[in-house]
């Protein structure tokens, strides 16, 4: 067979080669990651009101933290994470030997959103392991302070909330289990911002 005839196998076989690796290659590419882009948030900052969270036990809101004001025995935030407003137990003294735990929740609805993000900036001082700070969605433990005793700042934190995507009824719940042994600064709040598309 001479070379001249040879030239229509060979476009042939380049022609297939492209046609049927582009859709693969193609595919690929949509199966890899997207960058998330939300299309709604809802944000809380705590410097004009508390919002709409509900407290139990020790949980307090302020919108004019001072860390002057503070009377307890250990080492409170020195201000906000931003702005003056903020959630904390027992904002301006140690959190209470209670024996028990205080509650701060909320309830949101995510129809709609396949992908939904929690992300939040926590300041913690604890008497880990007899107490602790823990996170909850619809009662299920989605994040602890681990083994440390104090953050030395605050520290953001960030949960992946598309689990619950498309739910109409989600809690988000912080918690704060004082035993009776010894108290600590506590657990403080600010900055929430839940954001899904």
């Amino acid at each position: 067979m001479k070379l001249k005839n040879l030239i229509p196998v060979f476009l042939f076989i380049i022609i297939c080669f492209v046609f049927f690796s582009c859709p693969t290659v193609a595919k690929e590419e949509d199966e890899k990651e997207k960058p998330f882009i939300p299309t709604w948030s809802t944000e809380f900052n705590f410097d004009t009101n508390n919002g709409a969270w509900t407290p139990t036990g020790d949980w307090q809101w302020t919108n004019t933290y001072d860390v002057l004001n503070y009377t307890g025995s250990n080492v409170p935030p020195t201000a906000a994470h931003s702005g003056a407003g903020l959630w904390g137990t027992v904002i301006y003294d140690d959190y209470n030997n209670s024996g028990s735990s205080s509650y701060l929740s909320r309830t949101f609805d995510f129809t709609g959103s396949s992908i939904v993000k929690l992300s939040l900036y926590v300041w913690v001082n604890c008497f880990y392991t007899w107490d602790w700070c823990k996170i909850y969605i619809n009662n299920t433990q989605v994040w602890d302070y681990g083994t440390y005793n104090t953050s030395p700042s605050w520290e953001l934190v960030n949960i992946d909330l598309s689990a619950y995507g498309n739910n109409n009824s989600v809690e988000i719940k912080f918690e704060l289990y004082a035993s009776t042994v010894v108290e600590k600064a506590g657990f403080y709040i600010d900055d929430i911002k839940i954001e899904g598309n």
